[in-house]
Formats: C-alpha cells, sequence, structure tokens
C-alpha cells in the first residue's frame, strides 16, 4: 500500500476514534469508581508520570485485537477488561493521568513502529514526554528513535469544557 493510502486511512480511522477520546476527557471521572484506580488516587502521595505508567502496566495486560479488527476501547472498558492493545493502554494512561491532575496538553499519536513494523499507538504528554506499552519507563520525545513521525495525532491542547478534539 502507498503512504498516501495509509495516511488517508489512519485519518479516517482517527476522525471516527475522536469521539471515544472525547469520552475520555468528558467521562474519566467513573474510572475513580474502579478500587484499584480510587486507591491509587487516593494513597495521597504526588504522583508522577512514572507512577502512571508503572500503575497502568500493573494493571492492563497487554492483548492485541485479531487481524483486521479495530475497536477502540473507553479507559472504562480496559480497566474492568483488565487488558486491551496500544491504543486502549495509551487512552488509560491518559485518563488516569488526568485523574491526577498532571496533563495539560497531550495527544495519541500512531506512529509507525520501525523496529516491528507495524503502527503503534502512544501517548504523548506535554509535548516532551512519551508512555508506551513496550517501554517499562516514561522516556523523553526526543529518545524515541524506533518510531517514524505520527501518521496520525489526536490531540487536546488543554484540559477543560470547552476544548474540542481535533486532528
Amino acid at each position: 500500500m502507498r503512504l498516501s493510502n495509509i495516511i488517508t486511512s489512519a485519518q479516517n480511522i482517527a476522525q471516527g476514534k475522536l469521539e471515544v477520546v472525547w469520552d475520555v476527557m468528558k467521562a474519566g471521572q467513573s474510572l475513580a469508581e474502579i478500587p484499584s484506580v480510587a486507591a491509587f488516587l487516593g494513597n495521597g502521595a504526588q504522583k508522577t508520570l512514572g507512577d502512571v505508567h508503572a500503575f497502568v502496566g500493573r494493571e492492563i495486560t497487554y492483548q492485541p485485537e485479531p487481524e483486521g479488527e479495530d475497536h477502540w476501547q473507553t479507559p472504562r472498558e480496559t480497566f474492568d477488561k483488565g487488558k486491551g492493545d496500544c491504543e486502549d493502554i495509551a487512552l488509560s494512561y491518559l485518563a488516569v493521568g488526568l485523574l491526577c491532575g498532571m496533563i495539560r496538553t497531550w495527544s495519541i499519536d500512531v506512529v509507525w513502529d520501525v523496529d516491528q513494523g507495524l503502527y503503534h499507538a502512544i501517548l504523548v504528554v506535554n509535548e516532551k514526554t512519551v508512555l508506551d506499552n513496550q517501554s517499562t519507563r516514561v522516556v523523553a520525545l526526543s529518545a524515541h528513535r524506533q518510531f517514524c513521525p505520527p501518521v496520525v495525532r489526536l490531540r487536546i491542547a488543554k484540559t477543560g469544557d470547552d476544548d474540542a478534539p481535533s486532528t
């Protein structure tokens, strides 16, 4: 498939996924009803992105979707199931980070992973930090060299009721 076809296809997919991302922004509080999330949020300690990454990694097991399927779960679905693929986990990082109040700007980037030869979704926070389920730690965007530039970027510039999702 030609690169232009891949980009057009990915952008069409992204437009349909904005609803799920917007649901994360509007309904993330329902996550706080899940006992493990409530315990994580309520332990009183100041949270870091590393804490969010580690917590989500403990709670959610990576499970790829069957070939040809692409269902973006809400973070609530992902936590309830205890499993999800890369975009489900990226959205879960986002939801928990938003609940902790530490994320101001973010994007879900769909990138080409040159090492594995497949598309992959990551969370980029504050335009400089990457939370990726394929990594055991939070890394600087500049150090994340295994990915080509994003094919699709779902981005919210600031959190809040007046923000609208865009690609």
